[in-house]
Formats: structure tokens, C-alpha cells, sequence
């Protein structure tokens, strides 16, 4: 493919370096040049071009735009015009480099009006694919669009001022673009993501925030104050009865906004019969309190029963019963038909990975079943079986969208040598690549010891750096002074670590002269709590993990208990715990989030909602230490639907 677009390119050069003086050669070159083109003309349009760029084909539809841009028998003006069409799907596709060398083959002082504003719109997009928010800004800028522009311009002008608020984090900015894009979408699909997109940048902010913006934008139309205004409510995490009177209300205050029915509906727990909680009158609980995963089932579980016997009951309290699966996993099958038959109406459990692999392949399950673990195989899953865990991968992941986000390109990644570091390392590079970003470097350290320099200085290239430094000192034979340089084409690090080595990598990369390079980490590279001496290496070092850690919510008094019942077990298996709280809250929810995919549960492991699969995922809290001590920032941008 990048062959295709580099011949795109030369043929476009060649049309203008015939243009020269006019020697008998380059006569010549033109008459040849001219037939060429006119062969290659043959079966090439405008709506062959249009079609290909609406199926996505952009290097397609350029190589078309540059064979009509050779067309002799077309003006100079209509040639230019082909050529700034087929430099706008080069920059739609993300080929940015080769959409620049196109635009830089054009006069722009020979430019009409109209196209000099085609030109300033494929510069921004060009800056927007390599995600320069400065640059698309001042393009931006000078774009005009006129009175009369059909509505497909203006929306695509729209997104890529949408797009470019997301890069300098404008939220007021992108809600307003969103609610001018919004009556220009035809397809009800994209006007409901458009509407999902606004509740989306919106939760990002505190209720504080968002009351100060109101405050700001006094002047602000009615619709702008109305999804301020519902972001309040929905922020304020109350109960299903509660919530849905108090959107009824903003409806009342807002009788003409123009959000969708079915964005409330998915946004808002409606009481209908396939929203309803499945029957919990009859809870049964399989954990393993014998072998290796004891201690973590024993916090699980008096998590679990903490929410139980917290939670105020107006209907009849339901039975919990509680079943130890033991140290085989083989023996799930027989002790969940045990509970089958004592009348369980939902289980909660297992908790190993291979019971829970096991239960999938069985399949046929009859009840609701809440399993407290994923299995590797992301496609595997059965009916009635929702899979919910604290996922390591699931969180690189995040992290490989928090950097994105932030605007990085090229990272260099450290793991431990172990399954789980693989593992880890595996979900951030697939997930980094899938985003576009670049892999420059990977280091697999030795997790047992405390100094990974040989780990370091080789994907740094500081030994290449040495090695040159002593074979240029051997050539010259005199004495020189040497510093190592490291390698200057990484943007940020990824560092799969657990507190031990997190505390440790930090200033190794300091000492290896790559300090001032920005560090994202998962929740595993904090213990959990705060500890400024122990963690006063780890300042600057951004990474995610659940609200119960960082944040106080709305089960708050929850965790003081269990803080004062269990309070050693609760510093050390603290999410532990917030996962049994979320275990039960979520029964109570599950077919809500099962049948509106826009639907987010507040739980205290993060925002829960539930994909195709029947995977339970959490939306993490970003964070970065400062002196020690972790600060909560601002949740991911929001990327554009287009």
C-alpha cells in the first residue's frame, strides 16, 4: 500500500516538473507524460472517487483525484482542485506524510478563494491525524465555510473541530460542536452516538466543575444548560427511583431539548419487565476457601456481605447461601448443581478462571451467574454467564487509551519476565498498535532482582551509545569526555510493575537519563495505600485504578467498616473487598445494563458496563503521584465517533 501511494506521489511531481522550461527533452517528457496520463484516465471519475472514499478506500480514491488532477483537457484551477481532493483522502486515511507531500506541490499563492479554504481544511487534517493540537487550531481558524455549504462539509468541519477540542481538552467546546453537528445527521445511529458522546465528555467533570461552567456560560442556549444540567443528576449517583423522578423533573424544566428517547431510556433505569432485577430471593455464593485463591475469597465474600447487609431492603431480604468450591476446579460442575438443587435463583462465582472456563464450556446454565473472574479466550462465553473480574489486560488496555489520549505516539515498555508481565505487556502492545501508536522498544526485566540497568540501558540504547562513544575514542586515540545519549524516539514508557519494582524503575530511568519521560502504569504498580515515603520515587507516574483506592464514594461508609472489622486484610486485599461490594450491587442492575449497551453502572471498582460478550468492564480512575501520594485527574477525552 505504501508502494501505491508513493507512485501517487511521483506522478503528481512529474505533472508539475513538466511545466518547466521547455527544452526539446522535456517536450518530449510532457508528449509521453500526457499519453500516459491519458491511458490511465480511462474508467477514472469523479463518483468512481467518491465512491471509493465513502467505503473508507482512501488511497484508492486519492490515486483517482491524481489521475483526474493529470488530465490535460481540465483547467489549472479544476487540476489543483483533484489535487488538494486526493490530499484530503490521504489525510482522512492517516496518511498524513504523504498527504503533506501532496499539498506541498501546490502555489498556494496561486490559489482562488475556495481552494485556499480546501487547503487550510486538509492542513488541519493533516495536524489532526498526527494529533498537533496547536497547528489543526491555527488551520482551523482560517477555514470559512461558506453560507451555502452542503451539509456533509459542514459536519466533517464540525467533526474535526470536535476532534481537535478533544486534543486541548475544550469540554465546553466540544459540547457546543456537538449540539450544532447534531440536527445535521440523518442516521438516527449517529445522532444517538453524537448524544451518548456529549454524557460521555460531560461525566469527566466533578459536579462542581460542571456547576462552575454553568455559572461561566450565562449565556449559553437552552440545550447547552440542559445537558449540564442532566450530567448533574446523573453524576450524583442516586437510586433507580429516585433518579428516574429527578429526570422526569428535568424533563419538565426542558420540555424541548433534543435529546433521545433512547439515550434517557439507556442512561436511566426504567422499571420494565427485561430491566427488572432477576429473582434474588435465593443467592448462593461459590468461592474456594481452601488452597492458593483462600485469602482472596475470604475478602471477596465479607465484601460481598457488607453490601448485603447494608443495602435497606422494601421488599423481602433475600437468602444468601455460601459454598466452598475448594482447591480443584474441576469439582465446579458438581457443587453449582448443588446449589441448583437447594433452590439458588442467581449464583455469584467461581472465582478460579479454570472453574469459570469450565462452567462456560458446560453451557445450558439455567440461573443468572455472576463469575468473579475472566477466562483468556474473550470469545468464549455462554448464555446466562457474565464474566467479572479485576482484569489485568483489561487495564493495560486503558492505559494504552489514556496515553493515546494524551497525545503520545511512540512507546517504550517495560514488563516483568514473568506470565503475567507477558501477559499484560501483550494486552497494551495489541490494544497501542490497534489505536496506530508505535512500538519502538520493548524491555523484559528480572523481577526477583532490584537493578534492571542491563534491561533499561539496552532498549534506551545507552550501550549503543558506549559502544560508539569507545570505538570513536579507539580510532582517534586520544581521551574524550562521554556522555551517553539515549535514543530521542520515545514519547512515554508503559511500565508493567507491582509496588516493589514500580518504586524502583522510576529513578533507574532517572539515572539512564530518561527522567523527563512521561511513565502510565496499571493499578498494580500502587499498593493501594497511601504511603508518601515508600512512594516518593514514583512522583509524575500516571496510572489507573477503581474509585474505592482513590476516591471517596458513595459506599464510603462500607469501606470504614470493613476498614474497622478487618483492618489489616483490608489494607492488603482492599480491592478484594470493593469486588464483593460490586458483586452484589450489580445483581440488582444486571438486566439493566444487559439490555441498553449505553447503560453505566457507579460501582466502586469503576463505571461498570457490560459488552456483547457478557463481560462486566470497568472504566478506571486516572491518578499520578506527587510527592508521594496519588492525585485523581481528569478521566480520558472521549474520541470521536467518526
Amino acid at each position: 500500500m505504501c508502494r501505491i501511494v508513493a507512485i501517487l506521489i511521483i506522478s503528481l511531481l512529474l505533472v508539475n516538473c513538466a511545466s518547466g522550461p521547455q527544452s526539446d527533452r522535456l517536450a518530449v517528457r510532457k508528449q509521453q507524460t500526457e499519453q500516459a496520463t491519458s491511458e490511465s484516465l480511462k474508467g477514472s471519475s469523479l463518483d468512481d472517487a467518491k465512491g471509493l472514499e465513502e467505503k473508507g478506500d482512501h488511497v484508492e480514491a486519492a490515486k483517482v483525484y491524481g489521475k483526474l488532477s493529470q488530465n490535460t483537457d481540465k483547467t489549472p484551477e479544476e487540476r489543483t482542485h483533484f489535487k488538494l481532493k486526493a490530499a484530503h483522502a490521504l489525510a482522512s486515511g492517516g496518511f498524513s506524510n504523504q498527504a503533506r507531500l501532496v499539498l506541498n506541490d501546490i502555489d498556494i499563492a496561486r490559489l482562488n478563494k475556495n481552494l485556499l479554504q480546501n487547503y487550510f481544511f486538509v492542513r488541519a487534517k493533516i495536524a489532526l491525524a498526527e494529533r498537533n493540537a496547536d497547528d489543526a487550531q491555527d488551520w482551523l481558524k482560517k477555514v470559512r465555510l461558506p453560507v451555502n455549504a452542503p451539509i456533509s462539509i459542514h459536519a466533517e468541519f464540525l467533526y474535526a473541530r470536535i476532534r481537535m477540542h478533544e486534543l486541548t481538552g475544550n469540554i465546553p467546546g466540544i459540547v457546543n460542536d456537538r449540539i450544532e453537528l447534531s440536527p445535521l445527521l440523518a442516521d438516527d445511529e449517529q445522532k444517538l452516538a453524537n448524544q451518548a458522546a456529549i454524557i460521555g465528555v460531560l461525566s469527566m467533570l466533578s459536579i462542581s466543575q460542571i456547576e462552575t461552567l454553568l455559572q461561566k456560560e450565562k449565556r449559553a442556549g437552552a440545550d447547552f444548560k440542559g445537558w449540564l444540567s442532566l450530567a448533574i443528576i446523573l453524576q450524583e449517583s442516586h437510586g433507580p427511583n429516585r433518579l428516574a423522578r429527578l429526570v422526569q423533573q428535568w424533563r419538565t424544566k426542558f420540555p424541548k431539548h433534543p435529546i433521545s428517547e433512547n439515550l434517557l431510556a439507556s442512561i436511566v433505569p426504567q422499571q420494565t419487565a427485561e430491566t427488572r432485577p432477576p429473582d434474588l430471593h435465593n443467592i448462593a455464593l461459590l468461592l474456594p476457601f481452601e488452597g492458593p485463591f483462600a485469602k482472596p475469597a475470604q475478602a471477596v465474600r465479607d465484601g460481598f456481605l457488607a453490601a448485603y447487609y447494608a443495602q435497606k431492603f422494601a421488599e423481602g431480604k433475600p437468602k444468601i447461601r455460601i459454598y466452598d468450591t475448594g482447591a480443584d476446579p474441576s469439582k465446579i460442575t458438581e457443587i453449582y448443581k448443588k446449589a441448583l438443587d437447594e433452590g439458588a435463583s442467581i449464583i455469584v462465582g467461581p472465582l478460579n478462571k479454570d472453574a469459570v472456563e469450565t462452567l462456560i464450556k458446560k453451557g445450558g446454565l439455567t440461573v443468572p451467574t455472576i463469575a468473579l473472574n475472566r477466562v483468556n479466550d474473550g470469545k468464549l462465553f455462554t448464555d446466562n454467564l457474565y464474566q467479572f473480574g479485576l482484569s489485568p489486560e483489561d487495564e493495560a488496555q486503558q492505559v494504552a487509551d489514556r496515553a493515546w489520549h494524551d497525545g503520545h505516539n511512540r512507546a517504550a515498555v517495560f514488563y516483568p519476565n514473568t506470565n503475567w508481565g507477558e501477559r499484560v505487556k501483550e494486552a497494551f502492545v495489541d490494544r497501542w498498535e490497534e489505536l496506530g501508536g508505535v512500538l519502538v522498544t520493548e524491555g523484559a526485566y528480572d523481577a526477583t532482582k532490584s537493578d534492571y540497568s542491563v534491561t533499561l540501558t539496552s532498549s534506551l540504547d545507552l550501550d549503543q551509545s558506549d559502544n560508539r562513544f569507545k570505538t570513536l575514542s579507539q580510532t582517534l586515540k586520544m581521551a574524550m569526555h562521554h556522555e551517553p545519549r539515549r535514543r530521542q524516539d520515545i514519547d512515554f514508557v508503559f511500565m508493567a510493575a507491582r509496588p516493589r519494582e514500580a518504586r524502583l524503575i522510576p529513578p533507574q530511568l532517572k539515572f539512564h537519563r530518561a527522567g523527563d519521560l512521561p511513565i502510565y502504569s496499571t493499578s498494580h504498580s500502587f499498593s493501594g495505600k497511601k504511603d508518601r515515603k515508600q512512594d516518593r520515587d514514583m512522583n509524575n507516574v500516571i496510572f489507573g485504578d477503581m474509585p474505592w483506592t482513590l476516591q471517596r464514594t458513595n459506599f464510603y461508609h462500607i469501606k470504614q467498616l470493613i476498614a474497622k472489622t478487618w483492618p489489616d486484610s483490608a489494607k492488603s486485599q482492599g480491592r478484594l473487598y470493593a469486588l464483593g461490594v460490586d458483586a452484589y450491587n450489580v445483581l440488582y442492575y444486571i438486566n439493566w445494563l444487559r439490555t441498553n449497551p449505553n447503560a453505566r453502572l457507579a460501582g466502586v471498582t469503576g463505571n461498570l458496563h457490560l459488552d456483547v460478550n457478557n463481560h462486566l468492564l470497568r472504566q478506571l480512575t486516572w491518578a499520578e503521584f506527587a510527592r508521594g501520594i496519588p492525585r485523581v485527574l481528569p478521566k480520558a477525552p472521549v474520541l470521536s465517533a467518526n
